[in-house]
């Protein structure tokens, strides 16, 4: 992950989609699960899925604004909104998914087909949260080990995408409202959005030396104890 870098801007060159499928087999492969239940959906929007990404983009926004007090919705007061953004030097970070070859969306999922142990396991009793549907109080509970088995994937896929020379960004700032016809094929809102492709111009690059640091080590990390 020293080589992570968030990108603005991806360049048109597309990974090789095998390197792609290969990189996700990975991160499936190595990342644990509670209960080995995985109970969160990958969704990866291809090259080909521009009009998809672009409306992706303008939810982001849509949300942006509402946490920033101005709820605006519609395309057209977006696209305005946008430019007052970007005219006052604003401009957006996850402005990058309109340019990613590669977009992925995480969301949480329910699991229905269990294995031989899960199975034995609840016949003795044993409830998980993660077999409950949606609308249940206890696929609610689940939703926190969802998104933090989420977090694992994309940080595994993140570091087998950047051993490949392939740059990866991450994008927080999302709607919960996806009523829309083009996004039926979700089961549930995005908990998580990561861009993958090759950058071209980086937030670093509009940043002087030192501007914007991390916490220091010792405000996160706190030993107790010897």
């Amino acid at each position: 992950m020293k080589e992570y870098q968030y990108v603005l801007h991806f360049k048109d060159q597309v990974p090789d989609k095998k390197t792609i499928l290969h990189n996700l087999e990975y991160a499936w492969r190595h990342t644990s699960s509670k209960n080995n239940f995985m109970n969160y959906n990958v969704y990866v929007l291809g090259p080909d899925q521009l009009d998809r990404k672009l409306n992706l983009y303008y939810k982001c926004l849509e949300n942006q604004s509402r946490v920033n007090g101005n709820h605006i919705t519609g395309r057209n007061a977006l696209e305005e909104y946008e430019s007052k953004l970007i005219e006052n030097r604003l401009m957006p970070n996850y402005i990058s998914i309109k340019s990613a070859p590669y977009v992925i969306l995480y969301t949480q999922r329910t699991e229905t087909q269990l294995n031989s142990f899960q199975k034995s396991r609840i016949e003795k009793g044993m409830i998980y949260e993660q077999t409950f549907a949606k609308g249940h109080e206890k696929y609610s509970n689940a939703t926190c080990n969802a998104t933090l088995e989420i977090g694992m994937f994309a940080n595994n896929l993140a570091n087998k995408c950047l051993k490949h020379n392939i740059d990866i960004s991450y994008v927080a700032c999302i709607l919960r409202e996806w009523t829309e016809l083009e996004w039926r094929f979700l089961d549930d809102f995005p908990l998580l959005i990561q861009c993958v492709g090759y950058g071209d111009i980086y937030r670093r690059d509009h940043l002087a030396p030192g501007e914007d640091l991390k916490p220091d080590f010792n405000r996160v990390v706190k030993l107790i104890g010897d």
